[in-house]
């Protein structure tokens, strides 16, 4: 059994158990709810249900194997802290925003040329404008775009083109006219060939 405290009263928490080795393991869950553990597809970072008034938690580990863990791992959302994030974050938001069909547009507000990170994944394909001047778009968390922005109001507009879609036109409409021709010639070929045999 292994026994956790010190958190605040009614936290979100979390735990990690990393293994060393499948166990085929079952976990129950502060007597809650038990599912399987250090096996196949079973999650490794789980919630522990608590109520409002407790700052201790249970959980129980049984294997018909050997318990084989590597690290007992126990997370909690200060939710104070949650709070202030999020107001710094709603803070920054955009006062306007579209997304439509591989279309962004924004405006937004920014007091000390900082950058706005969107959700949107960062691939090749997107094209952004900040006040009609086109900018580099960066990389943030590995993943994410990231668009530079001015002092004062910011008009951010992003398009998406696919890669490779006109050079794929391009080659689609010349397959196309040479099937076409090589059609032609052959038909052509055919007439003169029936016609030369009907002399």
């Amino acid at each position: 059994m292994l026994g956790l405290s010190g958190f605040p009263a009614g936290a979100a928490v979390y735990a990690n158990i990393p293994w060393n080795a499948y166990m085929e393991a079952s976990i129950d869950v502060n007597g809650i709810y038990t599912q399987k553990y250090a096996m196949w597809l079973s999650p490794s970072v789980f919630y522990i249900p608590v109520g409002n008034e407790d700052t201790t938690a249970s959980l129980t580990l049984t294997s018909s194997n050997s318990i084989n863990i590597s690290d007992r791992q126990f997370y909690y959302v200060d939710e104070t802290v949650l709070e202030k994030a999020t107001n710094i974050t709603n803070s920054c938001a955009p006062e306007s925003f579209s997304l439509s069909n591989g279309n962004v547009e924004c405006t937004v507000t920014s007091q000390d040329s900082s950058s706005l990170v969107l959700t949107i994944p960062d691939s090749e394909g997107w094209v952004a404008m900040v006040n009609g001047k086109t900018v580099e778009i960066e990389q943030f968390a590995d993943y994410l775009m990231s668009i530079p922005l001015e002092d004062g109001e910011n008009k951010v507009t992003l398009t998406y083109c696919l890669p490779g879609m006109k050079l794929g036109i391009l080659i689609t409409a010349l397959g196309v006219i040479g099937t076409l021709l090589s059609t032609l010639m052959i038909n052509k070929e055919n007439r003169s060939g029936k016609n030369g045999r009907n002399k």
